[in-house]
């Protein structure tokens, strides 16, 4: 096990340095997820806006019970409010939230720090940015998590929606 007296200064430069780069990359990181979220967002909205109108409007105008049209109907809401719940997982990906970046303030660094050695300075520094890496990825994961589910509703919208409207158009053939 080395100690910190053996460390050189050029070896706890390239420590923080790497360390410095991995907080970058989880930035970076989180940057192009809250990209793909919003992208994915906006076609959840665009979906969900136009099944729901038409669901409802399929649904309002009857004059007459017409069993394929309420399935039909019924089915487009279906879908769409399978596509609206997706879009709010979608946004609570991208919801502001804390994030750590690579730097520091003056302010952040202690009176022994300043005025001891370069090598504890340095190792400090970059253990606060291992701390501040794992709580990127932490956040990364949980915004993981809320994108998954949102492409689980997705994938899963059509296909129940499908079943939903047989179901009720073939209801109509029992019912008669």
């Amino acid at each position: 096990m080395t100690t910190q007296g053996e460390i050189t200064p050029d070896v706890a430069k390239e420590v923080l340095r790497l360390s410095e780069l991995y907080v970058d990359g989880t930035l970076r990181l989180s940057l192009a997820a809250d990209s793909r979220a919003l992208s994915i967002s906006s076609m959840l909205a665009a979906a969900s806006t136009l099944l729901v109108g038409y669901g409802a409007s399929t649904l309002l105008t009857l004059t007459a019970f017409d069993h394929q049209k309420v399935a039909l109907g019924i089915a487009a809401l279906w879908c769409g409010g399978m596509f609206a719940a997706a879009l709010i997982f979608s946004v609570r990906s991208v919801r502001p939230r804390n994030f750590n970046i690579a730097g520091n303030l003056k302010s952040g660094w202690s009176d022994t720090e300043l005025r001891g050695s370069l090598v504890d300075a340095l190792l400090s520094q970059a253990s606060v940015y291992e701390g501040q890496a794992r709580l990127n990825i932490q956040t990364l994961s949980g915004n993981a998590v809320l994108l998954r589910t949102a492409l689980l509703l997705t994938a899963i919208a059509v296909p129940s929606a499908t079943v939903v409207g047989l179901l009720i158009l073939l209801s109509g053939k029992f019912v008669k």
